[in-house]
């Protein structure tokens, strides 16, 4: 799996994955102000722009506002575009992919991890990116790996991924 080799290979502060079929208007801005985010607030643990065709769309996801209007704290952020700090790759390091190829739930566990370690996970409205609609995978295999990978959680994450899935599907 690509993204499991990122993490091996990543060395640095902050690790910002762009996935192949997204557009940008600009992908230098998105870089510029993803450092400034990270660099202007330590407790920045998760940072994704918003985005066009994302299964998770901010208004599902939102839990709150902050004084910059363009960032809210959502419960997830899709991991079309995203950016990770240090301690987020650490964790997601530690987890077994084997049988999760189509990476679903990666985020999921990324996200349940920031909450539960007083990291914010935001999305960022002053800069966006399109996504092409659809995927070329079955989702009922995606779901399956889903389970089987976010089973892996601790019990702190585990208890903020239900919290969170929570927020965002209502149930």
């Amino acid at each position: 799996m690509a993204f499991k080799r990122a993490l091996e290979c990543f060395d640095g502060d902050i690790l910002l994955q762009i996935q192949g079929d997204v557009l940008a208007d600009d992908f230098g801005k998105l870089v510029d102000l993803c450092y400034k985010r990270f660099y202007n607030d330590s407790s920045l643990g998760i940072w994704s722009p918003e985005i066009d065709n994302t299964a998770f769309p901010t208004r599902n996801v939102e839990i709150m506002n902050t004084r910059d209007p363009h960032l809210k704290v959502v419960a997830m952020t899709d991991c079309i575009v995203w950016a990770l700090t240090v301690s987020v790759v650490r964790f997601l390091r530690t987890l077994e992919y084997s049988d999760n190829n189509l990476g679903w739930g990666i985020d999921w566990a990324a996200c349940a991890y920031s909450f539960a370690n007083k990291l914010s996970v935001m999305r960022d409205a002053s800069v966006s990116v399109i996504h092409p609609p659809g995927s070329g995978y079955g989702h009922e295999e995606a779901r399956r790996q889903q389970a089987m990978f976010l089973s892996q959680l601790g019990r702190a994450e585990a208890i903020q991924y239900a919290l969170l899935s929570r927020r965002v599907f209502g149930r």
